[in-house]
């Protein structure tokens, strides 16, 4: 069963590993670290928490890859040193492959298929939390009438939260059901309303806006990582030239001429496998160069603070517009085009844009991404 020390150590050694291959972050993403590290990256700024008590804390998830509340959990104990006990109960991951970063990251007990099967281990925790996206509301009293059932002698509530509200450069709101054993109440909230009581503190937390904007976090176009990207990728530089003309047009006809003028089949080339089996680097070359120019016309078209997102496939690229206060929500797995640096996301801006610790992660030949439930008990 992992600890606190445990993976720190283990958090420590990777980290080691990386920071000999790459320069450190710029000031402005170590200072956000700071100030947001720990706010709804799955953990919920659970930071104040932390600072009043001492105990254990006991923590499984049903994710797929990338295990962002537990990352941000480690990272907080690790911040914190105030003798705090993390045990990581059990992981779930659905597919194979992305099973190792679970146990590169991760001293965990055992990978199960679904958090479910460990309800009996968590039934004895004083506080418990839950996560998952907004969709999970349209279920939300359907799952809080189950669980209730399931767990006598508990107060629930399930509030919907923003980090944007918290001070954090993004918006990403998800649910929280949010459950504390009635004996671990305190006396003054046992003939409270208890969704009152929770919504009272999570406004008593709110915070201004983040001073540090989301493009500000970017690493510079000089950095040695985003250079050694750029050549990799052999990417163009993709800078907005100016406010689109229209901004309903769009990129679909142009690239049709595109296609007809260096006569690709685009359906050939979407749908037949069999062409990227025989031609496997002429598919991917063909894709790519059609991906740069639908994002070259994309970028001409819209202001320099826009985002491309081609994380799905060309059939669904979009252009998501965003201030530069505030930062839509977006996927380690995902890519995106920063119109205004010109060029695509690392994935290391991506996960530091969540607000993940990134400069603790080993990520090394491993597939980032983030999925459903999160689950924390609290001893008390």
């Amino acid at each position: 069963m992992g600890s606190s020390s445990d993976s720190s150590s283990s958090g420590s050694s990777s980290s080691s590993d990386e920071s000999e291959e790459e320069p450190p972050l710029p000031a402005a993403a170590v200072k956000y670290l700071d100030e947001v590290g720990d706010l709804f990256l799955g953990s919920s700024g659970l930071a104040e928490w932390f600072q009043r008590r001492h105990g254990k804390c006991c923590f499984s998830s049903d994710c797929s890859g990338a295990d962002a509340p537990f990352l941000a959990l480690r990272y907080l104990f690790e911040a914190a040193n105030q003798g705090h006990s993390l045990v990581h109960l059990s992981a779930s991951e659905i597919h194979p492959s992305k099973r190792q970063f679970l146990k590169q990251n991760f001293n965990v007990q055992q990978l199960t298929e679904s958090v479910l099967k460990q309800d009996n281990t968590l039934l004895s925790n004083g506080v418990c939390l839950l996560e998952n996206v907004m969709g999970f509301k349209i279920i939300a009293d359907k799952v809080a009438t189950f669980i209730m059932v399931n767990c006598p002698g508990y107060r629930m509530v399930y509030v919907a939260l923003n980090p944007r509200r918290y001070g954090a450069p993004i918006s990403r709101k998800r649910i929280f059901l949010i459950m504390v054993r009635e004996d671990c109440l305190a006396s003054d909230v046992q003939n409270y309303d208890f969704g009152d009581f929770i919504q009272g503190k999570l406004d008593g937390m709110k915070l201004p806006a983040s001073k540090v904007g989301w493009n500000d976090l970017l690493l510079p176009s000089e950095h040695p990582a985003v250079r050694a990207d750029v050549s990799k990728r052999n990417q163009r530089r993709l800078k907005a030239m100016s406010m689109p003309v229209n901004k309903k047009a769009k990129w679909v006809k142009r690239h049709r001429e595109w296609a007809k003028q260096h006569q690709v089949d685009v359906q050939k080339v979407n749908k037949e496998k069999l062409f990227a089996k025989k031609h496997p680097s002429a598919a991917k070359q063909i894709t790519s160069y059609r991906e740069l120019e639908a994002c070259n016309l994309l970028a001409a078209k819209h202001s320099s603070l826009a985002m491309i997102n081609t994380s799905q496939n060309l059939g669904h690229i979009s252009v998501l517009e965003c201030t530069s206060e505030e930062l839509f929500c977006l996927t380690p797995q995902g890519k995106f085009l920063a119109t205004g640096r010109g060029r695509y996301l690392l994935g290391r801006e991506t996960m530091l844009l969540m607000g993940l610790p990134v400069h603790r992660l080993n990520l090394k030949g491993c597939s980032e991404n983030v999925g459903s439930w999160s689950f924390w008990g609290f001893q008390m």
